[in-house]
């Protein structure tokens, strides 16, 4: 039987809209790498009860769920602490999608000589590459976009000499909860 639309809720979507989670009348897609460590977040609490009762539930998957938690929060201090000793001189330049800005920006903070560049604007990566060649050693861009728009935008900007985690940040390793694709994988 096909289930109607108002049933199939994926998790990132979920969040970005708000609103009180109504577990008993969706069923919740943890696409994408949605899923993450935080268990202040309604939506993994709810998802780990349930894996709890499944026959993948352990004492291994439980102790690699930590260790890629450990090494996901290493990873992210260790760049949040890269990010405070490079922009002492330097601008930040964010390329982002509009309806995720505020968020972004409220995440990594802006100076007063920000710049702002739309991902989702027609020539979006000429923009970019325009701008972070104009400042080249001036700027650092804090990148948020899909993980395989991203890895083009990485990929160019390394060609073109720029260094990642100098002069580019993927703002998605900012935050300690990527890793968890790789964890279920290895459970």
């Amino acid at each position: 039987m096909k289930l109607p639309a108002k049933f199939n809720r994926l998790v990132f979507l979920a969040r970005r809209i708000g609103g009180d989670r109504k577990e008993n009348r969706e069923i919740l897609h943890y696409a994408g790498g949605a899923y993450g460590i935080d268990f202040n977040d309604d939506y993994n609490r709810l998802w780990f009860k349930y894996y709890c009762q499944t026959p993948f539930y352990s004492a291994k998957s439980v102790m690699n769920l930590a260790d890629v938690s450990r090494e996901s929060i290493k990873r992210a201090n260790h760049l949040w602490k890269k990010i405070a000793n490079l922009s002492a001189n330097r601008r930040r330049g964010f390329f982002i999608y509009p309806q995720d800005a505020e968020k972004v920006v409220e995440l990594i903070g802006k100076n007063d000589y920000a710049i702002g560049l739309n991902a989702q604007f027609p020539n979006a990566l000429d923009n970019l590459i325009e701008t972070i060649q104009e400042y080249r050693g001036e700027i650092m861009f804090f990148i948020n976009v899909n993980n395989d728009e991203y890895i083009k935008i990485r990929d160019t900007l390394i060609n073109l000499g720029f260094k990642k985690d100098e002069d580019f940040f993927n703002v998605k390793e900012l935050i300690p909860t990527q890793n968890f694709n790789k964890l279920v994988l290895e459970m």
